[in-house]
């Protein structure tokens, strides 16, 4: 109640809808927790920070639309920080975790029915190099992803690396929620064209 109070103060209606949008979703995923994947709790960030992203700009220079470039600016701020660090622990997860350090976790996955396309379970131990391959990817992509992601001249390049990555999570692993969900948060992440 203090958060719609403070916004009707303010005049910022245009922050009431985003707001409402994650409160309902937040009560939502309350109900259904058992059935979430962290996409589900990762949406849940992303919408709440979203509730302070603007979609347009005023160029008058009074207090009120500082307080939202301050606002507009915290909040992507914040969504890139939420998605380096989801890769940062993820990682450090899977950096303790025997069967990603061997090479053996995207195999093992790709072998189970419930989290492959058939065809991909079936011939997976035909595939072994290139599953290998995508184990080791994978690794290196997210303990990289926190530093790698500032560096311009290959930001893009990584950037769709891991579109890739998140696409087969979705399609090829079922996980359709939780792989779209992680690459929605890659347009704060896309370079700016040059003028």
């Amino acid at each position: 109640m203090f958060c719609l109070a403070a916004l009707g103060f303010f005049k910022l209606r245009i922050y009431l809808t985003d707001f409402l949008i994650w409160f309902i979703v937040i009560n939502i995923h309350n109900r259904i927790y058992p059935a979430l994947t962290g996409g589900d709790y990762l949406l849940n960030q992303l919408l709440f920070f979203n509730i302070f992203i603007s979609g347009k700009y005023i160029l008058k220079n009074d207090w009120k639309n500082q307080i939202k470039k301050c606002l507009h600016n915290l909040g992507v701020f914040a969504i890139m920080t939420q998605i380096c660090l989801v890769y940062f622990f993820s990682a450090l997860a899977k950096l303790h975790d025997e069967n990603w350090l061997n090479g053996t976790a995207v195999l093992m996955t790709s072998q189970v029915d419930h989290f492959s396309l058939p065809i991909i379970s079936n011939n997976a131990a035909r595939f072994t190099f290139l599953l290998v391959f995508l184990n080791y990817l994978v690794l290196f992509y997210q303990v990289l992803f926190p530093i790698v992601i500032w560096i311009k001249k290959i930001k893009k390049t990584f950037i769709v690396i891991g579109i890739l990555m998140h696409l087969y999570i979705a399609f090829v692993m079922g996980l359709v929620s939780f792989g779209l969900i992680m690459i929605l948060p890659y347009i704060y992440f896309w370079p700016e064209k040059k003028k």
